[in-house]
């Protein structure tokens, strides 16, 4: 995926999309794996995982999913992609366990990366508002002095070094 699609899904999102809502609609507790939800347990937010949790609306859990998002557009991959159990990846996230920083994509800004760990904090109160994750992508100075550092154009990647 190139820089510029990156950007325009990351700019793109405006407002509480619902991912979280979405996704606990389709839990089965159960957790069987058989469950209709292989895969949603991995952008769940840990609150919506713990076997006493009582569903109400929360914009935290969709900011939390959108770490996840964040990390799938840059890894190309779901969060733990390398867990193939649900069980052990609901278990990962209750104890506390984040996806990793990937090494085998392109790489993440560490505003980005920072961003998406942030959303990933355990305390919902703790994680960022969406106004604030829209700061931190819309910031002209952290993106200036991010992407000056990217070639004008793919053409250019060739070039490096000639």
């Amino acid at each position: 995926m190139n820089d510029k699609l990156r950007r325009r899904c990351l700019a793109g999102i405006k407002a509480d999309f619902g991912i979280a809502a979405f996704a606990e609609m389709h839990v089965s507790w159960t957790m069987s794996s058989t469950s209709s939800t292989r895969g949603a347990v991995r952008w769940l937010a840990p609150e919506l995982l713990h076997p006493e949790h009582k569903p109400k609306s929360s914009t935290t859990r969709d900011i939390y999913s959108l770490g996840c998002t964040i990390y799938k557009i840059y890894a190309a991959k779901p969060p733990f992609a390398h867990i193939w159990n649900e069980l052990v990846v609901r278990s990962e996230i209750l104890a506390g366990s984040r996806p990793s920083r990937p090494i085998d994509a392109e790489p993440i800004p560490e505003f980005v990366w920072d961003l998406a760990q942030n959303c990933w904090l355990h305390e919902p109160s703790s994680r960022p508002t969406i106004k604030s994750v829209l700061h931190t992508l819309m910031d002209d100075q952290t993106h200036l002095q991010y992407y000056q550092r990217l070639p004008a154009s793919p053409f250019e990647l060739g070039r490096k070094g000639k």
